[in-house]
């Protein structure tokens, strides 16, 4: 099981997350009341999905030794508000003397990184109240 800590201090949005070895700053944008002194929370989900997308295509070139340069991802994300459905568009460019073919496999290989799967399949969140 994956366990991150978020605190904060209360007086305004920034957030501290760390997983005991690793900390990051998450805050909301200006104009929506934070100071932008870190990631906002969509966009820590969407990095989730671009960094997750570019270490399984690494993984899997090694695999079939397809010899790539380097893996860029650009997420965008587009919720709607009333939660119906939310859209995630990967734009994925890999660098090296690969057939098109070959990177369209890598692509959809890519599919199988265990981000895209959690939020590809149910997700179900509990929430508790710690004393």
């Amino acid at each position: 099981m994956i366990k991150v800590i978020a605190k904060n201090n209360a007086s305004d949005f920034e957030t501290t997350i760390s997983n005991g070895s690793h900390s990051i700053i998450a805050d909301l944008p200006i104009n929506t009341g934070g100071t932008n002194s870190g990631f906002a929370p969509k966009e820590l989900l969407a990095s989730a999905l671009a960094s997750c997308t570019i270490m399984f295509i690494n993984e899997y070139c090694k695999k079939c030794d397809y010899k790539i340069f380097g893996v860029d991802v650009q997420v965008s994300l587009n919720a709607s508000q009333n939660k119906a459905e939310t859209i995630f568009v990967c734009d994925i460019k890999i660098s090296g003397n690969l057939t098109y073919e070959i990177k369209q496999e890598i692509v959809e290989a890519s599919k199988n990184c265990h981000i895209y799967n959690i939020l590809a399949g149910s997700t179900i969140i509990q929430s508790n109240v710690s004393m």
